[in-house]
C-alpha cells in the first residue's frame, strides 16, 4: 500500500510536468497526443477497463462471503464501462458505422454518446459535471472523513465510498484541468487522470481493501470485517 500511494503522490504532478514540456516544446505533438483518438484518449479508456476489471475481481472476492459491499464494485465497473464506452462512443469510429437519427439531432457533436445529448439539453458540459464530481467526492469526501469519525463510521457500514486521501492531488489536477487552459482541450488530459485516480482506488482496496482498514490512520473503521 505505502508504494501504492507514494507512486500515486508522485504520478500526477510528473503528469502534468510532462504535458507542459511538451506544450512548450513541441504544441504540433501537444495537440495530437490529446485529440480525439490520440494517445490520452487511449490510455483513459485502457485505464478505465483496468478499474473496471479490478472492480469486478473485488465483486467476485467479496461475494464469497457474504456479498459485503458487492453493490459498490457491481456499480463502480459499470460506471467505469459505461464512461469507456462514451468515450470511445461506443466503437464508433472503430467500427466506422453512422450515427443513429437520435444522435444527431440532439447531440452536440453528432456522435454516438449520450454524455452530448445531455450537454446540449442541459446547457451544461461534461467539464462541469466532471469538476464538481472531483470536488465533492474525490477531494471533500476524502477530506472530510478525514476529520469526521462518523464520516468514516458510515463509510465503514456502506462500503469503501471515500477515496484514499493520497488521491486528493490527482482529483485535484483532474477539476484543475477541466478550466481547458491554455488550449481549450485539456479536459481530456484531466480525464485521463481520473481514469488512473479510478485505477488507483480498486487497486488500493485490492491491497488493503479500504473498509477493512482506514486511510486516515486512526485504525479500522467500526463494523469492519
Amino acid at each position: 500500500m505505502a508504494l501504492i500511494r507514494g507512486v500515486a503522490i508522485g504520478l500526477f504532478p510528473l503528469l502534468l510536468g510532462v504535458f507542459a514540456a511538451l506544450y512548450a516544446l513541441d504544441r504540433d505533438t501537444y495537440r495530437r497526443v490529446r485529440e480525439e483518438d490520440g494517445a490520452v484518449e487511449n490510455i483513459t479508456v485502457v485505464f478505465l477497463f483496468l478499474a473496471a476489471a479490478l472492480a469486478l475481481v473485488r465483486a467476485w472476492r467479496v461475494s464469497r462471503r457474504g456479498r459485503l459491499h458487492l453493490w459498490f464494485y457491481v456499480v463502480f465497473a459499470a460506471g467505469c464501462l459505461t464512461v469507456a464506452g462514451e468515450e470511445m462512443s461506443w466503437g464508433q469510429r472503430i467500427l466506422d458505422f453512422a450515427s443513429p437519427q437520435f444522435f444527431i439531432e440532439h447531440g452536440r457533436q453528432a456522435e454516438t454518446n449520450v454524455h452530448n445529448v445531455v450537454e446540449r439539453w442541459t446547457k451544461l458540459t461534461t467539464k462541469d459535471f466532471l469538476a464538481a464530481a472531483c470536488l465533492l467526492y474525490g477531494i471533500g469526501l476524502p477530506i472530510l472523513a478525514s476529520r469526521s469519525r462518523r464520516v468514516r463510521r458510515l463509510a465503514g457500514r456502506l462500503g469503501p465510498l471515500v477515496p484514499p486521501l493520497f488521491l486528493v492531488p490527482g482529483f485535484a489536477f483532474t477539476a484543475l484541468l477541466q478550466f481547458d487552459y491554455p488550449t481549450g482541450r485539456e479536459e481530456e488530459i484531466g480525464e485521463m487522470f481520473l481514469s488512473l485516480c479510478a485505477s488507483l482506488i480498486m487497486l488500493d482496496d485490492i491491497v488493503g481493501p479500504a473498509h477493512a482498514r482506514s486511510a486516515f490512520g486512526d485504525g479500522p473503521c467500526p463494523g469492519a470485517t
